[in-house]
């Protein structure tokens, strides 16, 4: 499976897009402060939900997490 393809991303990936570590991102889950998914011991972030927090942080968003691809609204326009 692609990038691409990926409905969600890791917290270790994310910690890599954000420059922290995937410790911190679990904390940040684990205080509420982004959603995500349980998954056994695995927390698994949204697509929509990384761009969110790419963009709170004034982050580029990868091609190939590609913002229009994740926006749930787009279909209705």
């Amino acid at each position: 499976m692609s990038k691409k393809e990926k409905k969600f991303l890791s917290t270790a990936e994310l910690g890599s897009l954000l420059g922290v570590t995937r410790q911190t991102v679990r904390n940040w889950f684990l205080k509420g402060q982004i959603k995500a998914y349980r998954i056994g011991q695995n927390i698994k972030i949204p697509r929509a939900e990384a761009v969110r927090i790419l963009q709170h942080f004034g982050q580029p968003i990868p091609r190939w997490l590609g913002a229009e691809d994740v926006n749930p609204l787009k279909s209705l326009e």
